[in-house]
């Protein structure tokens, strides 16, 4: 049903209600989406908590991409009588609410996720989302946080909208309109933001500068997240005419479309368009993002699509890792036993980016971990050790000693390329427990 200028407010209007009020509609059993990452709507999940202690809610079950790095309050221990935790990515402040039990961790590729919804193998009672306030045709934009949302919305039984004054605008397939929504509150509250602060390192840049040379001028980028990616953004400075199609953005895009370094112009599909799904940074990237027509948020049924990324020529998809081994297989889920990561968007974009004419798929990470005393190269996984990305799927991994092309290179050769370039103290370690099972006759580090 199309809707005039004007007619929705009274519909509008009559939805909105305190969050003491909102949170009401939620019981005890009940499994809710709540926005993801820095989306996450603030002011109903503490309404929430507060609901669930008074009422003594229980088993409450909490679905979402991943909650916000640090926050988190349903996760911790002393509410595990209320809620239980179910996400598709893991973080560093969420580790030990899944090694108590608290979280699940959910293995799923993002563009599989909507399908859960949708198929109902993953049913969901309430949505809670939220929103950049309704523009003069009562379409409100899921803002910084598009992802899953919309098949969230549609497959819930009831939405529950934040409507957030700071939420910026954002433009693309991102709009919901209040007629979709059953219940509203109203906030105007600064949204979660990340901020990597300090300068890469030495090593990082070092990272950035070897994946730099992997980048042709007029390359697609579909990036990671985390501080070696953006260290990578830092040796990119000198490129021309690069563009963006990612899962999520952060402040060095911003910086390398100040620089005139991304302009989208030699994209084969959404040309002069940066495309993403998620924004994770600061303030100034939200304002950067706000009603721009430079960018554009999609869910990440098309964002991921295999399909969609075949269509972008020199496509190069970049992320980080924890570990690789000599064989080529990625580890980026589970640090020191711990269950951190999780499969994300890694091998969307990387097998989208193997079917892209000139792309290529990238892995960085340093080379040691704990002070140097651990290598992050090895020559085989730990049992229990997720891989996350098959060794057949990779073309090129990356640490400040250099670059390793896997592409098209056997068993042997690819773990010499991996030997030469781990750090200096273990490559014979290495060599010696990958010849144990594979010979390297006349071969040397």
């Amino acid at each position: 049903m199309g809707y005039t200028k004007g007619d929705w407010k009274k519909i509008y209007q009559d939805k909105v209600i305190d969050p003491a009020e909102a949170v009401k509609f939620i019981h005890s059993g009940e499994t809710l989406f709540f926005g993801s990452c820095c989306g996450e709507p603030q002011t109903l999940v503490e309404a929430l908590l507060e609901r669930a202690q008074r009422d003594k809610l229980q088993n409450i079950k909490i679905v979402n991409i991943s909650p916000p790095k640090g926050t988190s309050p349903y996760a911790h221990g002393e509410r595990s009588e209320h809620f239980k935790v179910r996400t598709f990515f893991g973080n560093p402040s969420m580790k030990e609410a899944i090694k108590e039990g608290i979280a699940d961790y959910i293995p799923c590729h993002l563009s599989n996720i909507p399908s859960l919804f949708y198929d109902n193998s993953l049913p969901l009672d309430v949505a809670m989302i939220q929103l950049s306030p309704p523009d003069e045709y009562g379409y409100c934009s899921l803002g910084i946080s598009v992802d899953c949302a919309k098949a969230a919305i549609e497959k819930a039984k009831s939405v529950i909208a934040e409507v957030n004054t700071e939420m910026p605008k954002t433009l693309g397939n991102s709009f919901v309109h209040v007629s979709q929504i059953d219940h509203v509150i109203e906030s105007s509250r600064p949204l979660i933001t990340v901020d990597f602060g300090e300068s890469p390192t030495e090593i990082e840049k070092a990272i950035g500068c070897h994946v730099a040379n992997l980048i042709p001028d007029g390359a697609t980028l579909a990036l990671g997240f985390g501080k070696i990616v953006d260290a990578v953004l830092y040796g990119l400075a000198n490129k021309k005419d690069l563009g963006i199609h990612t899962g999520t953005i952060s402040d060095g895009i911003v910086k390398l479309v100040e620089m005139r370094v991304v302009t989208n112009k030699r994209k084969t599909i959404d040309q002069d368009k940066i495309i993403s799904t998620m924004a994770m940074g600061t303030e100034r990237l939200y304002r950067f993002c706000h009603n721009n027509p430079m960018v554009e948020m999609h869910p990440i049924e098309y964002t991921h699509n295999i399909t969609t990324l075949a269509q972008i020529r020199d496509l190069f998809s970049i992320n980080s890792a924890y570990e690789v081994d000599l064989y080529g297989q990625v580890s980026a889920e589970m640090m020191s036993d711990y269950h951190i990561g999780g499969t994300g968007g890694q091998v969307d974009f990387v097998r989208g980016a193997k079917r892209s004419t000139g792309g290529g798929s990238i892995i960085c990470l340093q080379s040691t971990a704990e002070g140097k005393t651990v290598s992050r190269i090895v020559p085989h996984f730990k049992p229990l050790t997720p891989i996350t990305t098959l060794r057949a799927d990779i073309d090129y991994v990356v640490t400040e000693f250099g670059i390793a092309r896997l592409k098209g290179q056997s068993v042997r050769e690819r773990a010499l390329a991996l030997v030469n370039i781990a750090h200096p103290d273990f490559r014979k370690y290495l060599l010696d427990e990958f010849v144990k099972n594979w010979p390297m006759r006349n071969i040397t580090s």
